[in-house]
């Protein structure tokens, strides 16, 4: 179903999904340590041990696709102010765009994975922070949706290394084939997403160690080990699902 106003509380109409995420608890063998890589070889070093250090890093930053979350245009209901801390906190750099057709999304997602001269390879994570529901983003008012097959055709191959976060209600809770396909044609690294519906102001506040773990970690796989061991209730209430390429 697309949504409609009064997205406030839940910022997707779409039912919620049985799946969770199990707790990853390192093997462990008589006489041995576990060579599983946990949490605590993955904490950060003080706030100012990283300032201004991941504005070199050729891969560190994100592209974001912010839809709109009410008809209302003089709400001021926005994720960039996550952005700008990650900027602020971290030298994570990002660029934001504001989508309200599926016109306007399409050409950002062609931009961002343009080759050549003044491309944006160095923004690894592809971020769509949109309205959602199952296999569907809903840009603007959500009176005309995009597919997760289309997005996947608009992508076609393009996204090679680079990470894909739908922070969107449910849009990935569709099959493991869907996905697999997806991650087959488009040549990413990984999909990111939540399979459940979401509050609003919740969702933003996880946002915010979500995008610092994507960008931060070179390796998905590593990010998605240190959230789940580290905010173990976020990802398992709100059905953050990694799928690795």
């Amino acid at each position: 179903m697309a949504p409609d106003s009064g997205f406030r509380d839940a910022i997707c109409d779409a039912p919620q999904s049985g799946s969770s995420n199990p707790k990853i608890e390192p093997e462990q063998k008589p006489g041995k340590k576990s060579t599983t890589p946990t949490a605590d070889r993955y904490t950060r070093l003080p706030l100012t041990a990283y300032r201004g250090q991941m504005t070199d890093s050729e891969y560190s930053g994100i592209f974001t696709f912010e839809g709109d979350w009410e008809p209302d245009l003089k709400d001021k209901s926005s994720i960039r102010p996550n952005l700008e801390t990650l900027r602020d906190a971290y030298g994570i750099k990002f660029i934001h765009r504001q989508i309200g057709t599926p016109g306007e999304l399409r050409y950002y997602v062609e931009k961002w994975l343009k080759k050549g001269k003044g491309n944006y390879r160095h923004y690894r994570v592809g971020h769509f922070a949109l309205h959602g529901s199952p296999g569907m983003l809903w840009p603007g008012e959500g009176k005309v949706g995009v597919s997760f097959k289309k997005l996947q055709g608009w992508i076609n191959e393009g996204a090679k290394g680079r990470v894909i976060f739908f922070d969107s209600c449910s849009t990935i809770d569709i099959s493991a084939k869907k996905i697999q396909a997806f991650l087959d044609k488009t040549k990413a690294r990984a999909v990111v997403g939540f399979t459940k519906e979401v509050d609003w102001l919740e969702s933003a506040a996880f946002e915010l160690l979500v995008l610092d773990a994507l960008a931060y970690f070179e390796s998905p796989k590593k990010a998605e080990l240190y959230l789940k061991e580290k905010y173990e209730e976020f990802v398992e209430r709100l059905g953050l699902t990694f799928h690795h390429a």
